[in-house]
């Protein structure tokens, strides 16, 4: 209680000790509220395993043009792999960046539950001048999410185009070996297209982009090579 004798008197300590409870109690509410005490936050953490239960004979493919097929001669290479009792699905969109993967990844887990997700990003993104550490920012993102669920990657590195400049080839070589530095780091598969499909003008369409018919063999192979199938 205030000191009866002295109310306007702040140097009081009747005064001073009910102000230092109120601070107390003031600093406790915004530690107990700010940690997540008495209720949930906007933003709350994932529980620390998935819960998702994975389909083991569903695989799915994401990527560019390159990966979901262009134009009346070219085709996808998904179209190649073909892995006994196993479902693929070529999520891939034309002229879709690495960061269409980031973003969608969590959806696509939740909706076909794949096993295996295989991913060939980076084409466009050099062509437009994406940074090498942007793109694989975004791939990391894709890693991180499917490994949170339990599944398993398959990351290519990407073919050096014929359209590339001198300087966009040297770029897209360095991607190339940081996809293989971040396979390393993170334990996962890497399908070299890069060495297989690469600076010659022979496997593309006349867009210098997109690949012909031979090149999608190619891709396939080097993306069945890691699958263990």
């Amino acid at each position: 209680m205030f000191c009866s004798n002295c109310f306007d008197n702040k140097n009081c300590r009747g005064f001073m000790k009910p102000i230092k409870y109120l601070v107390i109690l003031v600093l406790s509410a915004v530690v107990f509220f700010g940690c997540g005490g008495g209720g949930s936050g906007n933003n709350p953490l994932p529980p620390e395993e998935s819960t998702l239960v994975l389909d083991d004979s569903v695989y799915i493919a994401l990527g560019d043009g390159i990966t979901s097929g262009f134009g009346s001669s070219s085709i996808s290479w998904t179209e190649k792999l073909s892995i006994r009792n196993v479902n693929i699905i070529n999520l891939a969109v034309s002229g879709t960046h690495s960061d269409y993967g980031s973003n969608n990844i969590e959806a696509f887990m939740q909706e076909y539950k794949p096993r295996l997700v295989m991913v060939l990003y980076g084409v466009n993104d050099v062509a437009a001048g994406t940074s090498t550490a942007t793109i694989i920012g975004n791939l990391e993102s894709i890693i991180q999410v499917v490994q949170y669920h339990g599944g398993n990657i398959i990351f290519g590195t990407i073919p050096v185009v014929s359209q590339y400049s001198v300087l966009e080839a040297n770029t897209a070589r360095k991607l190339n070996t940081d996809i293989q530095t971040l396979c390393e780091n993170y334990g996962i598969q890497c399908a070299d297209v890069g060495s297989q499909v690469g600076y010659f003008s022979g496997w593309y369409l006349e867009d210098g982009l997109h690949p012909t018919l031979e090149a999608p063999k190619l891709i396939a192979e080097a993306f069945r090579s890691k699958t263990g199938k």
